[in-house]
């Protein structure tokens, strides 16, 4: 999450609402020149890549784990299925320095773009020319604000299980050549509910909806409580991350479940929120000058006797925590409660590299038996946008 200024946002790379069909934050465009408009990424592949920045990595980071986000190929140069979240705004208000709609409904969510606008996602105007990221087994370079980026076939060519938690019969025999990623990632692609925007590129933007005609949306707390998210509930208006997109896809299609191995220790809790807490107020307290510097808030807004910083940070790490952007100390009793262990399907999780999943095979993913291959682009260049 980087702080810009006053009237921009607070952006995260890559936290509930009342009912389904509350209120959703707009999305914001983005547009730039994208370099490169194709890759080497088949339909039925998923993207994990790592940010060199932002708040997901910084939770990442605390639990050991590499992939900050998840993407779904409908092809080589066609369309791209992700979630992702706008970035908040940050308002004139001593108390709420953040716009607290903008946490609680961030949008657009689950959605799909162009090729080339997820090019602008990844490194809006840089030129990545002929450089292959880096996979995790082969070390990282950043370059266009991307760490490492790799993909995974869903195709295995051998025979295979997937595992559906919770049914009488939970394991399900796929043969080789069954392309279970491809059947998830088409399923998603028909979803018959979905609204449209268009961009001042003309790229159309396909925001997915939940069974109840909802947007789904991007709910931040999934990383603390996917719920049953990888069981295809997405009831009550509850959301995805980007991870939970691809686990939501497989197990409606019928391609498998995907379901994390064990939670996440009460210590990889602490670490997490305590990390996050303090990535956003640090970032606030590095404003000089800026949006949220002390001499700032206090001439410009009248902010004397606030703790503007630590209530932005509070914001924000509510919305992990308790799924609500609220100034308080909610999320020190959720860290410091030792039965509260986080359960969660990670980008690791999807590739199968978690340790907290099974490695490969049956009850993992679809893409987990594959290993990570380089992501490399080509193609034209083309002005094109994305929403966040």
């Amino acid at each position: 999450m980087v702080f810009v200024n006053r009237n921009n946002l607070v952006a995260a790379a890559a936290l509930t609402a009342a009912t389904a069909m509350a209120t959703q934050a707009s999305a914001e465009t983005i547009c730039a020149t994208a370099r490169k408009t194709t890759w080497n990424v088949p339909n039925g592949g998923v993207v994990i890549s790592r940010a060199s920045g932002g708040v997901v990595k910084v939770i990442l980071d605390s639990v050991n784990e590499w992939g900050t986000h998840t993407a779904m190929s409908h092809g080589t140069d066609f369309w791209v299925s992700h979630s992702t979240a706008k970035m908040p705004r940050v308002q004139d208000s001593c108390s709420t320095p953040i716009n607290r709609n903008d946490l609680n409904n961030s949008g657009p969510g689950a959605s799909a773009i162009s090729l080339p606008a997820m090019y602008v996602n990844y490194f809006g105007g840089a030129d990545v020319g002929s450089k292959v990221l880096q996979t995790r087994s082969s070390g990282t370079t950043t370059f266009g604000g991307q760490a490492g980026m790799e993909w995974y076939s869903g195709n295995n060519p051998d025979d295979d299980w997937g595992y559906f938690d919770g049914e009488a019969d939970p394991w399900v025999f796929y043969p080789g050549n069954s392309n279970r990623g491809l059947q998830a990632i088409q399923y998603l692609w028909d979803w018959p509910l979905y609204g449209t925007f268009g961009t001042s590129a003309s790229d159309g933007i396909y925001r997915y909806q939940a069974d109840d005609g909802g947007y789904i949306r991007y709910g931040y707390n999934r990383y603390l409580d996917m719920k049953n998210t990888h069981k295809g509930d997405l009831d009550g208006n509850i959301g995805v991350v980007c991870s939970g997109l691809p686990a939501f896809a497989s197990w409606r299609s019928g391609a498998g479940g995907v379901l994390p191995h064990s939670r996440y220790t009460h210590d990889d809790k602490k670490r997490a929120v305590n990390a996050l807490w303090n990535k956003v107020h640090q970032e606030c307290d590095d404003g000089i000058g800026g949006v949220f510097d002390t001499s700032f808030w206090e001439v410009n807004i009248g902010c004397f006797g606030y703790d503007v910083c630590g209530r932005a940070a509070d914001l924000v790490t509510n919305t992990f925590a308790v799924d609500r952007a609220e100034v308080g100390g909610a999320w020190k009793t959720v860290r410091d409660n030792t039965a509260i262990e986080p359960y969660s399907i990670s980008p690791d999780c999807i590739a199968g590299w978690n340790a907290k999943c099974f490695a490969t095979g049956g009850g993992s993913s679809p893409w987990a038996w594959d290993v990570g291959r380089s992501v490399t682009w080509s193609g034209s260049t083309s002005f094109s946008c994305w929403s966040n």
